[in-house]
């Protein structure tokens, strides 16, 4: 049991880990077309959370950098 509770642990240091990398990918978004196209990947990443329920909490962050440039 010990062993499971430290993957899930780990799994959600790595989507953690992920989801960072995307958000600052996105905050160094500098082109109207290419600032279109991250709200466009936001909102179905936002359909894809309400789906599946995964990746919700992340999706916001995602939300929060795009509209933070």
């Amino acid at each position: 049991m010990d062993q499971v509770k430290a993957m899930k642990t780990v799994l959600a240091d790595i989507q953690s880990g992920m989801w960072n990398d995307v958000v600052s990918f996105v905050q160094q978004v500098d082109t109207s077309a290419a600032k279109s196209e991250g709200v466009d990947a936001r909102n179905l990443l936002s359909d894809l959370a309400a789906e599946r329920g995964g990746i919700s909490r992340n999706a916001s962050q995602l939300e929060a950098a795009a509209e933070s440039r």
